[in-house]
């Protein structure tokens, strides 16, 4: 899935009745991976937890992301925190010690977040092939982070980051008319993109001005996708 597939049929991209299924279904299936039945049941049967905006959570996982996102920030003792990777809903989080090995990671809520326990998944038999499909597409993200940092500018970092996200949500249904969610403050986007906060606001405000992008009350919206795509090369 690209920008271009996103924005090809028209503005709307979710509708109330996949809105209204499992994150983790949904995401499978846009991966052309058809869940089976015992994994939605087992899904369904689970606890959940409701964490609220600038929360740690300190479960230990494996979680699904059900509601809102969460920021895998690496601590750097005596340094700003870095923003590794933003999780959101069909994500499965595997607490701090499955990220780096150690307390050095902490998940912090970005917004509201309501997870839900996905251990029980171990019991369903096709569970470990589904889950490694999921942490294969994770790694190809993890290598394009990893390009971004070290070889793109300010505003191609910006926009590589920002496409990342609207494919990531349209996977589970969450482009709406165009539109996403983008409750991140501009820390943690800072933290992620590996800018300063004032680099980070002076080149959201330029792809504002150049009318790329509409940011407005936690909402952002792709207005020019072929320039945008143009300025996200990872």
């Amino acid at each position: 899935m690209s920008i271009d597939t996103v924005y090809a049929s028209g503005p709307t991209r979710a509708g109330p009745a996949l809105l209204s299924r499992n994150p983790l279904i949904v995401r499978l299936a846009s991966l052309g991976v058809e869940a089976p039945a015992e994994l939605a049941e087992a899904l369904e049967g689970g606890s959940t937890s409701l964490y609220p905006t600038g929360t740690v959570i300190a479960e230990t996982g494996p979680l699904l992301i059900l509601e809102g996102w969460v920021a895998v920030e690496h601590v750097v003792p005596a340094r700003e925190r870095a923003v590794v990777r933003v999780a959101v809903p069909g994500d499965i989080l595997r607490g701090p010690r499955c990220v780096f090995g150690s307390d050095i990671a902490e998940l912090r809520a970005c917004s509201r977040v309501v997870v839900a326990d996905a251990g029980a998944l171990a019991g369903v038999g096709e569970a470990s092939a589904l889950l490694g499909t999921l942490e294969g597409v994770e790694r190809l993200e993890m290598l394009r982070y990893s390009v971004r940092l070290a070889r793109l500018s300010a505003t191609e970092k910006m926009a590589s980051f920002i496409a990342e996200l609207v494919i990531r949500l349209a996977r589970v249904g969450l482009v709406n008319k165009g539109t996403i969610s983008f409750p991140l403050t501009q820390s943690t986007i800072a933290g992620h993109v590996g800018l300063s906060v004032v680099h980070v606001n002076r080149v959201l405000q330029a792809l504002r001005k150049q009318e790329i992008i509409g940011l407005s009350s936690g909402k952002l919206r792709v207005l020019d996708p072929l320039r945008f795509r143009d300025a996200a090369p990872v």
